[in-house]
């Protein structure tokens, strides 16, 4: 178990907790409105993002772990939690999205990227992720991506109108995708990058020699 001080882990587990209450009170209101889909709910990509990273996080503050996997997983739920607050602030802002609450879409959309993006870069990894491992942080988006495009044409909803090529067409959707998958691969370096660079200083300062980044063969 990694070594993690017990503000961090308190931090995390508030987070965590705040992550799921907010996902489980808007579900459960959803549930009692008339038409309203529990599949389409668990199709929205900010709703998947926020259970990866309230998992994540109470996984830091129980059992923090140095393990290269799960510091992997830990940036992929940075990565995707700030892309859903990145694109909701440029692309959605004032759009319903399914949301039943003002303070849970302030979770979601504001609070959470905010939490995921300081707990790495003032936690970040031990031993620095190889940046041959940073493209596997798209998986989700792109997985995502694509359930939402086979999906659509069956369930005759889309959650996001960029993804919607009902309203916008295929090639929209094509280029919005393209662009997203730019401002993707951007984030997720920069925030390899500066996990790295903070790393090195509170290595120097502590007067400990920065972990070697593991050989290839450690494959993840």
């Amino acid at each position: 178990m990694e070594e993690t001080a017990w503000p961090v882990r308190a931090g995390r587990a508030a987070s965590a907790l705040l992550a799921l209450v907010a996902v489980g009170y808007s579900l459960t209101t959803g549930l009692q409105t008339a038409g309203w889909s529990v599949a389409n709910f668990f199709s929205y990509f900010t709703i998947e993002s926020a259970l990866l990273s309230g998992a994540v996080l109470l996984a830091g503050a129980i059992a923090p772990s140095a393990d290269p996997r799960r510091q992997l997983l830990r940036g992929a739920a940075t990565v995707c939690m700030a892309t859903t607050g990145l694109v909701d602030a440029v692309v959605l802002s004032g759009l319903s999205l399914g949301l039943t609450s003002g303070w849970v879409n302030l979770v979601v959309h504001r609070v959470l990227p905010a939490v995921l993006v300081v707990d790495w870069l003032t936690q970040p990894p031990r031993r620095p992720l190889p940046y041959r491992a940073v493209p596997l942080w798209f998986l989700p988006p792109l997985v995502f991506a694509v359930y939402t495009l086979v999906r659509g044409p069956g369930a005759h909803w889309y959650p996001y109108q960029f993804l919607d090529p009902r309203g916008v067409g295929y090639v929209r959707v094509a280029a919005n995708l393209a662009g997203t998958l730019v401002v993707l691969a951007v984030l997720s370096f920069a925030l390899a990058w500066g996990a790295r660079v903070v790393r090195r200083r509170l290595d120097a300062r502590r007067g400990h020699p920065q972990a070697p980044v593991p050989a290839p063969a450690a494959s993840y």
